[in-house]
């Protein structure tokens, strides 16, 4: 009998709990829809970046005999040699080597890992307009080059 109450407990708590879940869920994924076309649409941001937000040690196995990490990136950059999107990719690190496992679309990251890397879209957001900021500082130091190279006769812009 206890074991009944507890199974009817547990159900009616996740009656409760699923709902919230998926709407949650949900709207994680408007706000990062509605952040990919901002990116893509208005600015026409085409530059990628990266955030680290996850971190699983593999012991070694019969297989493997060595001690590797699969690591996840919440990414803005080319998908599938297309648009830029925001997207997750993987990598393995073997022997300190780090390998591309792949990139996952949002739109088919498991739940779990979606709640473990929406938190750091803010992240992945400031990277990019730091690396956009500095690709325009470089640009700007060329232009000046250019403009003194121009007095010397031997560029023409």
């Amino acid at each position: 009998m206890t074991m009944t109450i507890t199974i009817r407990e547990t159900l009616e708590s996740l009656e409760v709990s699923v709902p919230k879940l998926n709407q949650m869920t949900n709207d994680i994924n408007v706000v990062v829809k509605r952040v990919e076309d901002y990116l893509n649409d208005q600015l026409r941001v085409g530059m990628s970046c990266r955030t680290h937000f996850w971190t699983e040690n593999i012991e070694p196995t019969e297989e493997h005999d060595s001690h590797h990490q699969l690591k996840k990136y919440l990414s803005y950059a080319r998908f599938k040699g297309n648009y830029f999107r925001i997207a997750v990719e993987e990598r393995i690190i073997v022997n300190g080597k780090d390998s591309l496992l792949g990139k996952i679309g949002w739109s088919e990251v498991p739940r779990e890992i979606k709640l473990a890397a929406f938190p750091y879209l803010p992240f992945m957001l400031t990277q990019l307009a730091a690396k956009i900021e500095g690709v325009m500082a470089a640009s700007q130091e060329a232009e000046k080059i250019l403009e003194k190279l121009e007095g010397f006769g031997t560029v023409k812009v």
